[in-house]
């Protein structure tokens, strides 16, 4: 089949089981019916493979109708494909990795390398950053996003060897989360997505998430993706949940590991 860069291409649903259990929600949102596979995630426009099933096509997006992969498109002609600037640059890689996700737990708590720390400790290109777009919640959803004021290292660190969960997420801002908020997480920010919500969830490549917890009861073990970094979005409305920021607290609740 002759597919051109001229042309719309429609991309088949791309369905991916990735360590996490959920994906009702992404199934309610597509509109589909109670008897569609249900995974936990959907990589739109992916270029990368499941590390979890190495040596396979997994995780690859396929033209609709078609055995072709967006991939092997890109690469025969990137600059027709992605323009000559982008392409001179980084070549056949978009760039970014592009999922819908939902889960029904917590996700574990964890940090993504920038591109320096990615370079010198995992061999990699480039580090990782995230933006989360939120398109549906259930009651109660939130995120852990950002350090809170007075957590020092000494202090998060005895917590990760104790393995305590819950003094752990406490160091964090807890967020409730709303549809059509916007949060951007860079390279460095500790960060947790909570159960109740699906969201769109555009990731940097080629870095390794880097967990603060061990064990069941943050969930999963760190996981591989493969990218670069995408664009800036907007972080936070409304709230300062950078680490370093010197943000307060939630209201009625004092800083841990330190006053405040």
């Amino acid at each position: 089949m002759d597919l051109s860069p001229n042309q719309m291409l429609r991309l088949a649903p791309n369905k991916v089981d990735y360590l996490i259990p959920g994906g009702e929600m992404i199934n309610e949102f597509l509109g589909e019916g109670p008897g569609a596979r249900v995974c936990s995630q959907m990589w739109i426009a992916s270029l990368v493979t499941s590390a979890l099933q190495p040596g396979t096509a997994t995780g690859l997006s396929r033209v609709a109708g078609t055995d072709v992969l967006l991939r092997d498109c890109l690469a025969e002609n990137p600059a027709a494909w992605l323009g000559e600037a982008h392409a001179a640059r980084w070549g056949a890689s978009l760039g970014f990795l592009l999922k819908l996700l939902h889960s029904r737990d917590r996700l574990l708590l964890q940090t993504h390398p920038d591109g320096a720390r990615a370079r010198k400790y995992f061999g990699l290109p480039s580090g990782k950053d995230e933006a989360w777009y939120v398109l549906d919640t259930r009651p109660g959803a939130c995120i852990w996003l950002g350090f809170r004021p007075g957590v020092t290292p000494a202090y998060f660190r005895g917590l990760i060897e104790r393995q305590d969960t819950a003094a752990l997420l406490d160091c964090l801002h807890q967020i409730p989360i709303r549809p059509g908020e916007v949060y951007f997480i860079p390279a460095g920010t500790a960060h947790a997505m909570g159960s109740r919500w699906t969201s769109p969830c555009g990731r940097s490549t080629s870095a390794r998430t880097v967990p603060a917890c061990r064990g069941r009861a943050c969930m999963a073990p760190p996981a591989w993706t493969a990218c670069w970094t995408a664009s800036i979005l907007t972080a936070c409305p409304g709230r300062s949940c950078w680490p370093g920021t010197g943000s307060a607290p939630p209201p009625g609740r004092k800083s841990p590991g330190g006053s405040g």
